[in-house]
């Protein structure tokens, strides 16, 4: 029976989590598909339906990861999102800690979905989020220097005393999609990015501009029509690409 829209796009987000291999594995921590067998090897169905949309993505996925683990026959969600908090200062917090009861350990895991693209700023390229205050170092650094140390604090120790003969596990879950410059090489998993001049004019009713939900799965977007000029960065899909389209004036809203 073919699938509705609504349950193809319900479909297609699920299976982006499963997936998806990360945007680096710059260190080990960071969970490659093949590493998360552990959970997808096990999992007997998908969620029937999606949370309720965020304006943050990165909320959002996470509520993704819940409805996942909850469908799980053998996780059991321990905490999300438990903050730190000593002398009445929240100093950290933990995405989740989840119970692996098939494999006897507890794990801690920390989630993000990013779309960067590679970009010259004050003459270095580097990667940054489209509206440009994100950066993938600042990005990693703090999940790799601040937010993993958090799963050793006494406070998340406590919490896997429930389960004495399991083992602790971190991993990183870092999804999302890189985008270079239109006229760089670039490796097949990477989209482009371009100005909006740099697009055909004649060609535009080609594309739509794709609403946040829909970042993790374009080819399911609802349609919002390109228009004939853009005042910030917005993601863009048609012709089966996905690119970011950023408006000829980009720099100036940058503050360094």
């Amino acid at each position: 029976m073919k699938l509705s829209f609504e349950q193809e796009h319900i479909k297609q987000t699920y299976q982006y989590c499963l997936s998806c291999e990360p945007i680096s594995t710059v260190h080990p921590a960071i969970a490659t598909i093949q590493q998360l067998s552990w959970f997808t090897q096990s999992l007997p169905s998908l969620p029937a339906t999606l949370p309720d949309f965020q304006p943050r993505l990165g909320l959002w996925y996470e509520q993704l990861w819940l409805k996942l683990i909850d469908c799980h026959p053998d996780l059991e969600l321990i905490a999300y999102n438990r903050q730190i908090i000593e002398q009445n200062q929240t100093i950290g917090a933990i995405d989740l800690l989840v119970a692996d009861h098939q494999h006897r350990c507890v794990r801690h895991i920390e989630l993000a979905v990013k779309f960067y693209i590679y970009f010259q700023l004050a003459q270095k390229w580097q990667w940054i989020g489209p509206n440009l205050k994100d950066r993938f170092t600042h990005k990693l650094s703090r999940m790799l220097t601040h937010q993993l140390p958090m799963g050793y604090h006494p406070q998340i120790q406590q919490l896997r005393l429930r389960y004495p003969n399991y083992h602790f596990n971190q991993q990183i879950i870092l999804q999302g999609r890189l985008f270079q410059p239109c006229s760089a090489p670039r490796s097949p998993k990477d989209g482009t990015w371009l100005f909006d001049s740099q697009l055909n004019v004649s060609e535009r009713y080609l594309y739509q501009i794709v609403p946040r939900q829909y970042w993790l799965t374009p080819s399911h977007a609802a349609y919002q029509p390109l228009t004939t000029n853009i005042d910030r960065a917005v993601m863009v899909y048609g012709q089966g690409k996905q690119f970011w389209l950023l408006p000829d004036n980009y720099m100036s809203t940058y503050n360094g």
